[in-house]
């Protein structure tokens, strides 16, 4: 038993001192490469620092104005109407077909826009885009904007729909009265007009769709 403790500690002795003799030797390489690797791994603290650690802030840093609401799109699209309008905007246009939803919002020189998608019947995911005068989006406002959607969204209530669409125009899917409703087109706002004819304009609508607004109701 002493003679494999000696040997292991003679062994132990002759590691050592190579060990000593490798780093002097070596030490100007071995200094570069900690060097390098403190370069490294300052970079890393650095790089890790301005990147979102958690997954909320990985989807706002990836994502930017684009939130997801755990409601129907159609108690998203009407609680983000009546929240323009009870912000002071007025409502120039509402779209809502296919689990798409639009609405577009003016006050002075700032438009609002929100654009909506139905993921599923309880799950829609909104993106906000809020604009100057001068075109420069206003991220700051669009956060706060989605706040308020969502603390509307929690008080659970009737937002009085009637109210929101008064006296605005209806865009329909087909050029017939009785045809569904897939819109709504506030007095004086602009359209594209596509095509007319029987009484009816065809309009161009979000995402390449079209609708149909009685012919003596635009100029």
């Amino acid at each position: 038993m002493e003679e494999e403790i000696i040997l292991g500690n003679m062994y132990s002795n002759i590691f050592q001192n190579m060990s000593i003799y490798y780093i002097r030797k070596n030490r100007p390489c071995l200094i570069t490469g900690l060097g390098a690797i403190l370069c490294l791994f300052l970079s890393g603290c650095i790089l890790f620092s301005a990147i979102p650690v958690t997954l909320k802030e990985l989807k706002d840093y990836t994502v930017g104005q684009e939130q997801s609401f755990s409601y129907p799109i159609d108690k998203v699209l009407e609680a983000s109407a009546y929240r323009l309008l009870e912000s002071g905007f007025t409502i120039v246009r509402i779209e809502k077909f296919n689990q798409n939803g639009l609405v577009k919002a003016d006050w002075k020189n700032t438009s609002v826009e929100f654009s909506m998608k139905s993921v599923t019947p309880k799950l829609t995911k909104v993106n906000c885009k809020i604009r100057k005068g001068d075109k420069t989006p206003e991220y700051s406002s669009e956060k706060e904007l989605f706040s308020n959607v969502r603390e509307t969204l929690k008080q659970d209530r009737e937002f009085g729909w009637s109210d929101i669409i008064k006296d605005m125009v209806t865009i329909h899917i087909r050029p017939e009265e009785s045809s569904p409703i897939v819109g709504y087109l506030s007095q004086g706002s602009t359209v594209k007009v596509l095509n007319e004819g029987g009484g009816w304009k065809k309009i161009e609508l979000m995402d390449n769709h079209y609708g149909y607004v009685p012919f003596e109701l635009l100029r």
